[in-house]
């Protein structure tokens, strides 16, 4: 059978504008949500993620506003995540229009939140995202919260296995590390994962070409989607280039 591993645009969004960083720091504007997203769409994406990169810093909601300017320009699968910590949040997104919901600070703080979300929701619809960063003095990766600045007590494989105990399906695992160096997928980091746990995973962090998109892909049944942010913003690579080498490596279909 054909996997159909999805191309994911990732829109960072502050103050409801498009931003991007390096390692989660110097962030800066990189242009509008709405000409982004019909870009993106015109190329081809399966999926578009929009993360408010703020809202949980600051103690904020992710503004309905935000999936509605989004709904007005786009027929794409949205997920959409940032500050999203009870179940009225998540139904606010449902009822916005949003195919899924992305908690990250919430989900390690609040278990029991996830496990009520996916009992009403159904797993499809609550993907976890996690952030995480290899600590050489611990010989392990650790799981970071409130935007990668804080380590939240628990190392990535201990996470992922209470996740799945939780009824987690998905999750969106972005190295720190590698967050928008261009070097490359930390395949290292979502082997250690597939080896203990079976979560489907997207892949995030370190995007930086084809080959690698592909390779990481390859070498790793778990991932289910390739999400990249800088590579596309500027033109690197093309979201349908991307799609049909996918496609002609086995790994996503052309439908």
């Amino acid at each position: 059978m054909t996997r159909n591993v999805k191309v994911i645009p990732c829109l960072d969004s502050r103050d409801g504008k498009v931003v991007k960083g390096v390692n989660f720091e110097g962030v800066k504007a990189v242009g509008e949500i709405e000409d982004l997203v019909q870009q993106y769409e015109a190329d081809g994406a399966d999926e578009l993620v929009i993360l408010d990169i703020t809202a949980t810093e600051e103690k904020r909601k992710t503004m309905v506003e935000l999936v509605e300017r989004y709904m007005r320009v786009s027929s794409v699968p949205l997920t959409i995540g940032g500050g999203l910590a009870s179940v009225e949040d998540v139904q606010r997104m449902f009822d916005a229009g949003v195919q899924r919901v992305s908690l990250a600070t919430a989900a390690v703080k609040d278990p029991d939140l996830v496990e009520d979300l996916i009992a009403r929701f159904g797993a499809g619809k609550i993907v976890v995202a996690v952030d995480s960063q290899w600590d050489d003095a611990l010989g392990e990766y650790r799981v970071l919260v409130q935007g990668g600045k804080v380590d939240a007590g628990v190392t990535l494989i201990e996470y992922c296995q209470r996740l799945v105990g939780n009824g987690v399906k998905t999750v969106l695992v972005t190295s720190k590390d590698k967050d928008g160096t261009k070097s490359g997928f930390d395949q290292k980091m979502y082997h250690a994962i597939s080896h203990v746990v079976d979560l489907e995973i997207i892949a995030s962090g370190g995007a930086v070409s084809i080959e690698d998109s592909v390779e990481t892909a390859k070498n790793n049944p778990n991932i289910v989607g390739i999400l990249a942010a800088s590579i596309f913003h500027y033109g690197e690579i093309g979201v349908g280039e991307l799609k049909e080498a996918l496609v002609q490596e086995g790994l996503a279909r052309n439908d």
